[in-house]
């Protein structure tokens, strides 16, 4: 009698957590692990001697492809990222109040204008395009959304190369 009290509670069990998996899996969208989540393009200083600003083209299945900005749409180079880096930005990007994000930022600033580099972060939603230029406001990394952007951009830095052109 125990035996068939146990295998019944089991069997309970088994189909309560079958059916709330199944439930939780239909109303997820799953993400294409090919779509591209951001684009993020560097301009100004880094192309004083030739086409050495890079561009970075961040894919949900955690790929990284480095390209040279306004090059070639050719990758220069291509690495994978931690997929938790990914996860973490697809997160962020379904969650965020752009507008409310736009609106709470301080103003950006030409860095090129000085010799410096500014970035252009283009999000991939599931409707449209946002687009957050460091001329018109700072990429702050404290931002979460920025914040995990740059630590993509940094980890690729680390495991692509794009050799230097020269005019």
């Amino acid at each position: 009698m125990k035996r068939i009290l146990i295998l019944t509670a089991l069997a309970v069990l088994a189909s309560a957590c079958s059916s709330s998996v199944s439930q939780s899996a239909s109303t997820t969208k799953p993400i294409d692990p090919n779509s591209v989540l951001v684009t993020v393009t560097q301009t100004g200083g880094c192309m004083m001697m030739g086409p050495n600003c890079p561009t970075y083209v961040v894919h949900a299945n955690a790929q990284v492809m480095l390209l040279r900005t306004g090059g070639s749409r050719e990758p220069v180079d291509s690495s994978f990222v931690d997929p938790a880096l990914t996860t973490d930005l697809a997160w962020l990007i379904s969650t965020t109040d752009f507008q409310g994000l736009r609106a709470r930022l301080p103003q950006g600033e030409c860095q090129s204008c000085y010799d410096g580099i500014d970035t252009t972060f283009v999000f991939v939603t599931e409707s449209s395009t946002v687009t957050f230029n460091s001329l018109e406001v700072k990429l702050d990394p404290a931002e979460p959304l920025f914040g995990a952007v740059w630590a993509i951009v940094d980890a690729a830095n680390r495991s692509t190369e794009m050799p230097l052109e020269q005019r």
